[in-house]
């Protein structure tokens, strides 16, 4: 029997495209703002009675972050002032999780989104490379005579190319959020790809992606193909992952043992296209650990960090924003949420195929905005889709249940190149009764 897939979960990843903002009073309520605080309460009670699988340390550790976030403004924020934001901090982190959490509930559930994002993202690619090749956001365009949308901002081109942001404030979260797709669409058209290593939809994420011409997006990308290379060259080593990490480890102290620059130093110089943008991610890493530590128990909330004058505000480091804005324990809590997740979805034995690339095209896609986190602030639809991310591989730590109890539910047949695949561990099943 076929699980049904909830019509919410599609008008989630719609509202993500939809770039127009109504004002209610001093609030912005965009679409996907909306569909966060219709189903914030019903999502929050179906997790707590158990709808939704039992609750793990990774659901504690969100909602650690986002009421620990949410009062850590209220000790750096006027009264009067902070009521809004506070609320907001609570819908997109808790929110945007349960979504995740709540609607991907199975494997035809997560291969639904997969595709329908994939094609979603298929639908913007011509409005994106028109916009690389003369500047005009066409979408924005035609919505600012009848809603208030993000402006066209002037960003100067990189190597003859302007920069997509599509229907995105920034080209960066534009680039941020299709390159976050590569690892799931990978994996997902995989399985029906006649030569798996070369994955049309995959390069067409990729390519999509690289339009917004940001050197954090091609980090995330190579950090993602990276993970698939390993992955498909690894599978009869033991342990190989605690291996990778060892190999990570390993080149981070021999960097420290060569260089007359630290580790950090050298790594962001090979992540940027220029001197000068590495040299200002440093400082924004120098500037803003200082601040973290000044203020490390509620951070400084929306109040301004100490730099140089002639230093931009932006800080373009998530994991750094939400340490000097919420302080040391939201970090912990993210981060903490992170690592569990991690850990207890890589320890499972996943009885099928199927489920295991599902696995890892999440893993290698959540492993990419990981790394971009390091140098890409994720905030407003693109936060809220990082947050939707790390829920939406929670239904994993159920799926052995699921396929033991109803094998047939769980990749019993899968059509790939025209013919039908069966499940051999629902076959087994069925032998052993």
């Amino acid at each position: 029997m076929k699980s049904k897939v909830s019509i919410y979960l599609y008008l989630f990843i719609i509202t993500m495209y939809l770039p127009i903002s109504i004002y209610l009073g001093s609030i912005r309520l965009s679409p996907y703002r909306a569909i966060l605080i219709l189903l914030l309460v019903p999502s929050f009670f179906k997790l707590i009675n158990g709808k939704a699988g039992k609750l793990l340390p990774t659901d504690w550790f969100i909602i650690f972050y986002a009421l620990y976030g949410a009062a850590a403004l209220f000790a750096t924020t006027d009264l009067d002032a902070v009521f809004e934001p506070a609320g907001i901090f609570i819908i997109e982190s808790l929110g945007a999780y349960l979504i995740g959490r709540t609607l991907v509930r199975d494997e035809q559930g997560f291969r639904a989104m997969s595709k329908f994002l994939f094609y979603s993202i298929l639908l913007l690619l011509p409005f994106a490379l028109i916009e690389t090749l003369t500047n005009r956001a066409l979408i924005l365009e035609v919505l600012r005579p009848f809603f208030n949308v993000a402006p066209k901002g002037f960003i100067s081109p990189r190597f003859g190319l302007h920069r997509a942001q599509v229907v995105f404030e920034h080209p960066i979260l534009y680039g941020a959020y299709v390159a976050s797709s590569f690892g799931i669409i990978y994996y997902i058209a995989s399985q029906s790809a006649r030569v798996p290593m070369i994955n049309f939809k995959a390069i067409i994420v990729a390519f999509a992606g690289i339009l917004s011409v940001s050197s954090g997006v091609i980090s995330s990308l190579m950090v993602q193909i990276i993970l698939i290379l390993w992955d498909r060259n690894t599978k009869s080593i033991k342990s190989r992952w605690k291996i990778f990490g060892a190999i990570l480890v390993s080149f981070y102290f021999i960097i420290d043992l060569i260089s007359n620059r630290s580790p950090f130093h050298v790594i962001v110089s090979y992540l940027t296209f220029s001197a000068g943008s590495a040299y200002n991610r440093i400082l924004i890493w120098n500037y803003g650990t200082a601040e973290v530590w000044r203020h490390p128990v509620f951070g400084i909330g929306f109040g301004e960090w100490e730099r140089p004058s002639w230093m931009s505000g932006s800080m373009d480091n998530f994991w750094l924003v939400t340490a000097v804005r919420h302080g040391l324990p939201a970090f912990i809590f993210i981060a903490g949420a992170v690592v569990f997740l991690l850990r207890d979805i890589g320890r499972l034995k996943l009885p099928t195929p199927q489920l295991n690339n599902c696995r890892s095209g999440w893993f290698v896609s959540l492993g990419g905005m990981i790394v971009a986190g390091a140098t890409v602030d994720y905030w407003n639809a693109i936060y809220v889709w990082f947050m939707f991310m790390l829920g939406a591989g929670m239904w994993l730590m159920n799926s052995v249940d699921a396929v033991a109890s109803n094998p047939e539910a769980s990749s019993e047949m899968i059509e790939a190149n025209g013919k039908t695949r069966h499940n051999p561990y629902a076959r087994r099943r069925s032998e052993d009764q």
